[in-house]
């Protein structure tokens, strides 16, 4: 199963997120590795998760960060998705994915999905379509 990145920037923010986690238990969490991916792909993520994420060991704490800020409805759906992909006691539903309006951000959900599903794969041959670009046109950069 190959994640797709936004494009090579976004796979090396990933890959410099993860190098930075020193707890190897901790590479083993998918849940983890979700929100690095969703960490790497949104700037808006990341410094909103910066606060409340402990990328060292993989510590997050959403349900503060969900009290202490009111997001606009596609970055609060990424943020309830993070918290729901780490440890599964957020409710998040098919209907509130649906309902993101920026196919950029969607891309981005459906992948930390399947990485939270699947993992990640080291090693690979990497097909020619793992980046966006491959799907759509538009510049989404953040």
């Amino acid at each position: 199963m190959y994640i797709k990145f936004h494009d090579e920037n976004h796979e090396i923010k990933y890959q410099l997120l993860r190098a930075d986690v020193k707890n190897a238990e901790a590479l083993e969490n998918k849940g983890c590795l979700a929100v690095l991916y969703l960490m790497a792909g949104d700037s808006r993520l990341d410094k909103l998760f910066r606060s409340y994420f402990q990328i060292e060991s993989c510590q997050f704490a959403y349900k503060r960060m969900l009290n202490d800020y009111e997001l606009d409805s596609d970055l609060l759906r990424l943020a309830k998705l993070a918290a729901h992909l780490f440890d599964g006691r957020v409710e998040m539903t098919p209907m509130l994915l649906d309902e993101i309006h920026e196919d950029r951000d969607w891309f981005l959900a459906w992948n930390a999905v399947m990485m939270r599903r699947f993992g990640t794969v080291t090693g690979y041959e990497v097909p020619s379509n793992k980046f966006y670009q491959s799907y759509i046109t538009e510049d989404f950069s953040v």
